[in-house]
């Protein structure tokens, strides 16, 4: 899915609970009770760039 992505600039919109496969994602739109909480931005570090669900924008709602 991955290779997809970057090959051919697919979006790819993928729905789970493990940490792990999030981990590998370019972005991380986090939920609650069908809400946007936030959004998280995985770095090659192991570190993330946060927003708070406020600062996301109309983008992804």
């Amino acid at each position: 899915m991955k290779q997809l992505n970057q090959e051919q600039g697919l979006t790819i919109v993928l729905v789970t609970h493990d940490h792990g496969v999030g981990n590998m994602c370019d972005r991380i739109v986090r939920m609650s009770d069908g809400e946007i909480v936030g959004e998280e931005f995985p770095q090659h570090d192991g570190s993330f760039i946060t927003q708070n669900a406020d600062l996301i924008g109309e983008a992804v709602r």
